[in-house]
């Protein structure tokens, strides 16, 4: 029977806030960059 290999939960939400974390900052740059101007 085939397994699917199983991925540690803490490091999967890590990558997951990271990217989300990424997101955010460069939203927030974005936004401040408008801001400024």
């Amino acid at each position: 029977m085939h397994r699917k290999k199983k991925i540690p939960t803490q490091a999967f939400k890590n990558s997951r806030t990271k990217e989300s974390f990424k997101r955010k900052r460069k939203q927030i740059i974005i936004t401040t960059k408008h801001w400024r101007n």
